[in-house]
């Protein structure tokens, strides 16, 4: 989650494009441990073993994320943590004493979550607006989630998904960039409980593995507002690489689902 961002704070200013966009799509790309209890609720009835294979799917969201990634951006420059971890500037500012520290902390978390807060206003508020911009234009069915939801659908099949499957996990998919993973798990369970059930075992695996991660739009306003907060020289490049690590870690958990499909026959 963006709390990792951290313990990297000595050196977010001075990373790459190429490191600040493997960053950030390694934080879209996995889940935090906090949020894992939910999966499991929505999902304990249809795919009992699920919290195994959420933890795993976390473990090998990471490669896809720095594949993905650095195929996006390739390094054109040298990484100063290439070989070494070098010293910082911050590393000589140590507090004197216990209260210093909680205050130190207490105040860097304030201000992320300040951050966190304005952004996530903004990029939820144009979503609400597109949404209302294409309900006017083209009726009330139409919105930017029912577009995704077709837009992904070319996904499922990448996914090794079957071919009667391919639009409702399309629509599983896309939803998960406006609603968030969360929703997007639920509304997997909720559909699996029709008889009879529209996906297998397999794809539900698949699917879930492809679906563990913040890949959402949500997530992206709180991973840029929270590195920004850390480190506001680099505000361009982060908010710049927003919207491409949203797209490489979904590429990331595709590549996730990808490998499971193959792991796990029906």
């Amino acid at each position: 989650g963006i709390e990792s961002g951290l313990t990297i704070q000595p050196y977010l200013m001075k990373m790459t494009r190429s490191e600040l966009l493997t960053l950030m799509t390694c934080m879209m790309a996995t889940v935090a441990s906090t949020v894992m209890g939910i999966y499991i609720i929505a999902l304990h009835d249809i795919f009992p073993q699920i919290a195994g294979h959420l933890i795993s799917a976390s473990l090998i969201s990471i490669p896809c994320a720095v594949i993905a990634s650095k195929l996006s951006l390739p390094e054109q420059k040298i990484p100063e943590t290439l070989g070494k971890l070098p010293q910082t500037d911050t590393d000589t500012e140590k507090s004197s004493n216990f209260m210093a520290a909680l205050l130190t902390g207490g105040s860097q978390g304030v201000k992320m979550a300040v951050g966190i807060a304005t952004v996530l206003i903004v990029v939820l508020g144009l979503e609400a607006l597109l949404d209302l911009a294409l309900a006017e234009s083209f009726g009330q069915n139409i919105s930017a989630q029912f577009l995704l939801g077709w837009l992904t659908v070319p996904f499922s099949a990448l996914l090794g998904l079957r071919p009667e499957e391919w639009q409702l996990a399309g629509q599983i998919l896309g939803s998960r960039f406006i609603e968030t993973e969360v929703s997007a798990y639920f509304a997997l369970a909720q559909a699996q409980i029709a008889n009879p059930v529209p996906f297998s075992q397999r794809s539900v695996t698949i699917l879930t593995y492809a679906l563990c991660g913040f890949v959402h739009l949500a997530s992206m306003g709180i991973f840029i507002g929270g590195l920004t907060a850390l480190v506001p020289s680099r505000a361009q490049d982060i908010t710049v690489m927003g919207g491409r690590a949203l797209w490489t870690a979904f590429l990331a958990t595709v590549l996730t689902g990808c490998i499971a499909g193959a792991l796990v026959i029906d």
